[in-house]
């Protein structure tokens, strides 16, 4: 069940519809245990539920939760936090609206036990659930401080399939006199870095990147191209250049398991000829995405991730 509607809260990102289909249903069903704990099959007698996650602050004293019970308010925050920074408006409230999700976001890190706020990098002992859950809180802090930024859009974003990033806010002859698009920058390029450290500091290979993590790292070095291209100091850029090279490799690694993660990869590098308009473009480079190639693509793919990510989660069941 548990599996289903984090799933839901993944879909309705992807589907860039963010509609939660499966909000309203009743959440008394218990947590899920540790994995280890499943695997070795010593689950707990005492289960917890969700309005006991829920309510956990207040607790006098405090209960274990499992790594998936972070990782469904993880999911739930993503999706909710991603369709709210396509909605900033006036410059007042689009800041409130930014400083409320940046506060739920920071609640989230905040509750998390010892155990599970730095990432084992030990191949065996990676917490999956953890890294991505991570990852999702990264994504969100780049998506909801983007707008408010100095980084400037480039039109040759909108070919990214993961979505388009938040729109730029706009401020009126008198509005935005007191905000401070610096910080938001800075903000906005610390999530990118720290999402981007999550990949660096494991062994390639250790993470199991789903199609939906491979779109939070899309998304995040898109951002990190442009700000490398019109935000960045040249040496600033060039360690920014270097972690991009992180997240291409990954995605090359995980191209032959998820034909997703190809399509994904010659769109960033797509993006990345035309935003920095390196020397590439005058070799002779096979062009990343073409029209005849995209429909090839599309009909091995179908429909997004009909065939491969399903079949996936069937081989989990």
């Amino acid at each position: 069940m548990w599996m289903l509607y984090v799933s839901d809260a993944n879909f309705a990102v992807i589907r860039q519809d963010y509609t939660l289909r499966l909000k309203d249903m009743s959440l008394d069903v218990d947590l899920p245990c540790e994995d280890k704990e499943y695997n070795e099959m010593l689950i707990p007698p005492t289960r917890t539920t969700f309005a006991e996650y829920h309510n956990r602050e207040y607790d006098m004293q405090e209960k274990p939760f499992s790594s998936f019970a972070y990782y469904i308010d993880a999911s739930v925050i993503f999706a909710t936090t991603l369709h709210a920074s396509l909605k900033f408006k006036t410059t007042s409230k689009a800041e409130i609206l930014c400083d409320n999700l940046e506060a739920k976001i920071a609640g989230w890190f905040a509750m998390l036990p010892p155990s599970k706020r730095d990432l084992d990098v030990r191949h065996a002992f990676l917490d999956q659930l953890v890294f991505q859950s991570h990852m999702m809180m990264y994504t969100c802090l780049a998506y909801i401080h983007r707008p408010f930024s100095t980084l400037r859009y480039d039109p040759i974003e909108g070919i990214s399939t993961c979505g388009s990033p938040p729109p730029p806010l706009f401020l009126g002859v008198s509005g935005g006199g007191g905000l401070n698009r610096q910080s938001h920058l800075q903000k906005l390029l610390q999530a990118i870095r720290k999402q981007n450290q999550c990949l660096i500091i494991l062994p390639l290979g250790s993470a199991q990147l789903s199609p939906f993590v491979i779109c939070m790292v899309a998304c995040c070095t898109i951002a990190h191209l442009v700000a490398c291209k019109s935000a960045l100091p040249k040496d600033e850029a060039e360690v920014a250049r270097s972690r991009i090279r992180v997240c291409l490799g990954t995605l090359r690694h995980y191209e032959d398991i998820w034909p997703r993660a190809k399509k994904i990869l010659l769109e960033l590098k797509r993006i990345a000829n035309s935003i920095l308009q390196t020397e590439m473009a005058t070799l002779h480079y096979q062009p990343a995405y073409t029209e005849v190639f995209a429909n090839q693509q599309d009909t091995t793919l179908g429909d997004l991730f009909d065939e491969e990510w399903l079949d996936a989660l069937s081989d989990l069941t």
